[in-house]
C-alpha cells in the first residue's frame, strides 16, 4: 500500500505565519480607519466664517471636511427677501476631498487651497438692491452630508 504524504512543517508554518499577518494587516486597517477612504467613508462638512460685501457682490466662506469619505457641492442657493438665487445645479461640482480644505475652482464659484469659497452673486436679481448691513440666506447642497444654511450680512 501507498502512504500518503502531508505538506512538510515548513510550508504550513509558512502558511500559518502569512495568514496570520493578513488577518492583522485587516484589522489593524479597521481599528485605525485606514480603509476609510476605500469604502467611501463618511464626509464631515463644516462651514464657517462666512463674510460678504454688498459693493464687491459675492460672500465668503470656508469649509472644511474633516470626516473619512470625500464629498462635492452640487450647488448654491442665496436667498434675499423672496428671491433666490441658484449657482451650480450639479454641473459644477466642486469635491471637497476627505481630511482637505484643497478644492479645484468652477467657472461661477471661486476656491482656493486654503478652503475660502468665494460666490459671486453679481448675476443675481437683486444684487444692485443690496448694501451694507443686509442679511442674505446661503444654502449649501451637497452630495453625500447634509445641505448647509447659514445667513451673511454684507459688509460694505
Amino acid at each position: 500500500m501507498r502512504s500518503r504524504k502531508a505538506i512538510s512543517p515548513v510550508i504550513a508554518t509558512v502558511i500559518i505565519v502569512a495568514v496570520a499577518i493578513a488577518i492583522s494587516i485587516a484589522v489593524a486597517g479597521w481599528l485605525f480607519g485606514l480603509w476609510g477612504g476605500f469604502a467611501g467613508g463618511t464626509p464631515q462638512i463644516s462651514v464657517t466664517n462666512p463674510t460678504g460685501s454688498a459693493s464687491g457682490q459675492y460672500i465668503q466662506v470656508y469649509i472644511t471636511n474633516d470626516g473619512s469619505g470625500s464629498d462635492e457641492l452640487l450647488q448654491v442657493d442665496i436667498i434675499y427677501g423672496d428671491q433666490v438665487y441658484t449657482i451650480g445645479s450639479g454641473t459644477n461640482a466642486i469635491e471637497w476631498p476627505a481630511g482637505s480644505t484643497a478644492t479645484a475652482p468652477p467657472i461661477t464659484i471661486e476656491a482656493n487651497s486654503e478652503g475660502w469659497m468665494k460666490i459671486d452673486f453679481s448675476g443675481a436679481g437683486f444684487a444692485g438692491s443690496v448694501s451694507p448691513g443686509d442679511q442674505l440666506q446661503v444654502k449649501l447642497y451637497f452630495k453625500e452630508s447634509s445641505t448647509q444654511q447659514f445667513p451673511v450680512t454684507l459688509g460694505p
